[in-house]
């Protein structure tokens, strides 16, 4: 990306995950010290509109990389009264949704685009995740009957389909 006049640079992006509901929140940050990423949980934690109970982060050196929540990490959790949690060691499981937003995003958002600066990233990059969580389940062929009694549109715990209530 350039970031200057005839300079390229590869900058973070940052990304969010609600555990349960599994809304996506993103931002292209400048770099990845502790000033930028603290920022950047400010700026997709104001997106949300409430501060989360916990923040689940990898070992990443400005946030946690010794084992321990940094100085700078510990006094940004404890102004908005939430807690750091830092994965364990050489576990990728442990952060699966991230993960998988990270994928989905290198698959569906990256190819094909081009960005004349990180500002027009982030621009771009808001206006897909607002349409891309519009997105619904995926409606079912007709003539599929369950047993379940869930209304409307729900996803078998049985079969792991889509599954409309017969009217």
């Amino acid at each position: 990306m350039l970031v200057g006049p005839g300079q390229e640079r590869v900058l973070p992006v940052l990304v969010m995950t609600l555990r349960f509901s599994r809304f996506i929140l993103a931002e292209l940050i400048p770099s990845r010290q502790a000033g930028d990423l603290l920022s950047g949980m400010w700026s997709l934690i104001s997106q949300i509109g409430r501060t989360p109970r916990m923040l689940v982060w990898d070992r990443e050196a400005a946030i946690g990389g010794t084992g321990r929540v940094t100085a700078p990490a510990a006094a940004f959790a404890g102004t908005l009264a939430t807690r750091i949690k830092l994965a364990p060691p050489r576990d990728p499981e442990y952060k699966g949704m991230v993960e998988r937003a990270n994928g989905f995003l290198e698959t569906s958002f990256l190819p094909g685009r081009s960005f004349s600066s990180p500002e027009d990233f982030n621009a771009l990059l808001q206006g897909w995740l607002a349409r891309a969580r519009t997105r619904g389940p995926p409606v079912p062929s007709e003539g599929v009957r369950s047993t379940c009694s869930r209304p409307t549109i729900w996803r078998c715990c049985r079969c792991r389909r889509w599954h409309r209530r017969p009217d």
